[in-house]
C-alpha cells in the first residue's frame, strides 16, 4: 500500500510542477495570454462554463498546452532549434557538488 502511496504523490508533485511552470511560460508571454482569452472568448463566451465538449474547438489552447508539456526547459534557458537535450541523472550521483 506504501508503494500506491509513494506513486499517487509522486503523480500529484509531477502535476503540480508542470501547471506551476505553465503559468510561468504566460506569465512571461502576454500576446500568448491575450490569444488564449480571445479563443475562449470566440469559442465559450461569458455566459457558459468550459466543458469537454469544447476541447476539439479550442485548438490554440491545445497547441499551448502541448507545448507546455512537451518542454521540460526552464524559460531562461534558451537552446537553438533542433538541439538534441538529454537528461544525464546519473552527472548529479557523480559530481561531489550533489
Amino acid at each position: 500500500m506504501a508503494m500506491v502511496f509513494d506513486l499517487w504523490i509522486a503523480g500529484q508533485e509531477t502535476t503540480s510542477n508542470t501547471l506551476a511552470w505553465g503559468v510561468l511560460y504566460l506569465m512571461q508571454e502576454p500576446e500568448v495570454q491575450s490569444q488564449m482569452q480571445k479563443e475562449l472568448d470566440t469559442v465559450i463566451g461569458s455566459d457558459r462554463l468550459i466543458t469537454m465538449d469544447d476541447r476539439p474547438k479550442l485548438n490554440y489552447i491545445a497547441a499551448v498546452v502541448n507545448v507546455n508539456i512537451i518542454s521540460s526547459k526552464p524559460p531562461n534557458m534558451k537552446r537553438k532549434a533542433g538541439t538534441t537535450v538529454s537528461p544525464q541523472p546519473f552527472v548529479c550521483n557523480m559530481s561531489k557538488r550533489y
